[in-house]
């Protein structure tokens, strides 16, 4: 088994449609969240748009629960994913780490393969 990065991205939440639903006297917490960005596909940018629906742990730990679509320039064949992991709590920066697995679906040629194998995901600040 070998890793290879596959893309890059630049993103962040759209900021007025992050909700958040605090049950059991703050026991539970459920956040729903769209955002969207850039990518970079081997040298083929492109736009990058998700939803994320995660429960927050006790500990104040989230699981995220991402689904995306990732569009190409000069293409009409979208790449969507599922993400599901954990994510960290926030650095100095209030940034979290994301890890976890992904899944693609697509009917790009370029990319049939990616219906076919599961890779990982690490999101993060750029270092």
């Amino acid at each position: 088994m070998r890793s290879e990065l596959l893309y890059s991205t630049e993103q962040a939440y759209i900021s007025d449609t992050t909700e958040f639903v605090e049950l059991y006297d703050g026991a539970f917490l459920q956040m729903f969240g769209r955002g969207e960005g850039t990518v970079d596909w081997d040298g083929v940018e492109g736009s990058i748009e998700w939803t994320n629906f995660p429960p927050r742990r006790p500990d104040g730990v989230y699981l995220p629960d991402i689904t995306g679509v990732i569009k190409l320039a000069g293409s009409d064949h979208p790449i969507m994913y599922r993400m599901h992991g954990i994510s960290l709590l926030p650095d100095e920066q209030g940034r979290r780490l994301f890890a976890g697995p992904v899944r693609w679906y697509t009917e790009h040629p370029d990319f049939l393969y990616l219906n076919r194998v599961s890779g990982s995901s690490v999101l993060g600040p750029r270092r």
